[in-house]
């Protein structure tokens, strides 16, 4: 009803990504390339693993929206995806640290 009112992971993401490779590239033009190596190999690992939940997370939606589920499954189904939630949660958050490093 109210989803025009939530932000869009995808779009915070996308930001937080942007800003991230913007300090790298700081730190690059600095001279500092040791860190600049840590902080793209840091954005890149978190690329792929939150890639590969929201993958998942997407996966699991479609399957608990199917209707072909049993009461078992259905559950089982919705631990992971709040797994899942938490675990993107985490990685947000370390997005956010790394930004704060080159503040």
């Amino acid at each position: 009803m109210f989803s025009f009112l939530k932000s869009d992971p995808a779009k915070k993401l996308e930001s937080k990504r942007k800003k991230l490779l913007e300090e790298a590239m700081h730190v690059q033009r600095s001279g500092d390339l040791k860190l600049y190596a840590v902080k793209m190999a840091a954005i890149d690992q978190l690329e792929k693993e939150i890639e590969a939940l929201e993958q998942k997370k997407s996966e699991i939606e479609t399957l608990m929206n199917s209707g072909t589920l049993n009461d078992t499954e259905l559950m089982e189904h919705s631990k992971e995806y709040s797994e899942i939630l938490e675990l993107l949660d985490i990685k947000e958050m370390r997005w956010l640290e790394l930004s704060e490093l080159q503040e």
